[in-house]
């Protein structure tokens, strides 16, 4: 039974617990001695682990993806907590409970799957609404936007991670399109549906949230784009202009060339689901952040380039 989870891990405490093993690699000190980088991880989250003694026999015990049981002192190095390991073994089948590694989000799935199709059947543009019918009718497409995650950890990284991102990022455009009548409010929701829906390949969400191959080579916009011109294609007379405004949605919407983006928003409605996205994504990453901690200020987080604050109760 897993009594220590990553969420109640602080500097100076002795930990002997089960975790998943996200990441792990193999390296020579300054001195050509062995040591292994580890990413460790249960549903609450993850911390960084080494091995600096008996790197070389411990590795041969486990490799990445296996559960196991480590022991050893919670250490800080530049802010970040991290696990010095000092024993290690693979656990058995028998040990393991699968609820303590995968995190789920605490939403009703069936009641946001159900917003988020309602949404999808108040678009009007004909083009449009046939797209989004004819994706929606796909049960795998159902299955994965229902099931998977969003990211591996930054933002929404548990299962059902991507339904709960795309509907905020759905509402948000709603609002925007409401304060603003230039906006055009069907291509805008329809971007913000599918703008996400290539993480369906992208993660693999069975033992631990990991990129396929796919995700890993090609990545999610890269995929939409493919799977996205694919539907179109099946369609009759769609408008080449309006493919045109919708891909550009797909591909500019991370916004920034730094932040992975193809290409950058060049139309209002790019704009608006770049921003919608944007928005969603760094909120969920403080609250998540947040949660995760228990004094009122968090290590350094490389990806916000900040600590982050949390009010105590």
């Amino acid at each position: 039974m897993k009594k220590q989870f990553v969420k109640d891990l602080k500097p100076g405490v002795f930990v002997k617990s089960i975790f998943i093993v996200a990441e792990e690699e193999k390296a020579l000190t300054k001195d050509k001695k062995e040591y292994i980088s580890l990413i460790l991880a249960d549903k609450t989250g993850r911390i960084y682990g080494k091995i600096w003694d008996n790197a070389t026999e411990l590795g041969k015990l486990f490799k990445k993806g296996d559960i196991v049981e480590i022991s050893g002192n919670i250490t800080t190095y530049k802010e970040t907590p991290q696990i010095r390991v000092e024993t290690l073994r693979r656990c058995s089948e028998e040990e393991i409970d699968s609820a303590d590694f995968l995190p789920v989000t605490e939403k009703d799935r069936d009641v946001l799957l159900k917003n988020l199709l309602e949404i999808a059947e108040s678009v009007q543009n004909p083009y449009l609404k046939s797209l989004l019918k004819s994706i929606f009718a796909n049960r795998r497409i159902i299955d994965g936007i229902k099931n998977a995650p969003a990211s591996v950890s930054i933002h929404h990284g548990y299962v059902g991670g991507l339904l709960e991102h795309t509907l905020n990022v759905v509402k948000i455009c709603e609002t925007v399109a409401s304060m603003y009548p230039v906006v055009d409010r069907d291509l805008l929701i329809t971007g913000a549906l599918l703008h996400d829906i290539g993480k369906i390949e992208e993660y693999n969400y069975s033992k631990i949230i990991e990129h396929t191959d796919s995700g890993k080579l090609l990545g999610h916009i890269a995929l939409e784009m493919v799977f996205i011109s694919k539907e179109i294609e099946k369609m009759q007379s769609f408008p080449d202009d309006l493919k045109m405004e919708l891909l550009h949605l797909i591909l500019s919407h991370h916004g920034e060339y730094e932040y992975g983006s193809p290409k950058i928003p060049s139309t209002v409605e790019a704009a608006a689901l770049a921003y919608a996205d944007l928005l969603d994504s760094r909120v969920e990453s403080f609250i998540e952040v947040a949660n995760n901690n228990n004094e009122n200020w968090s290590g350094y987080i490389g990806f916000l380039g900040r600590k982050v604050f949390k009010r105590q109760e």
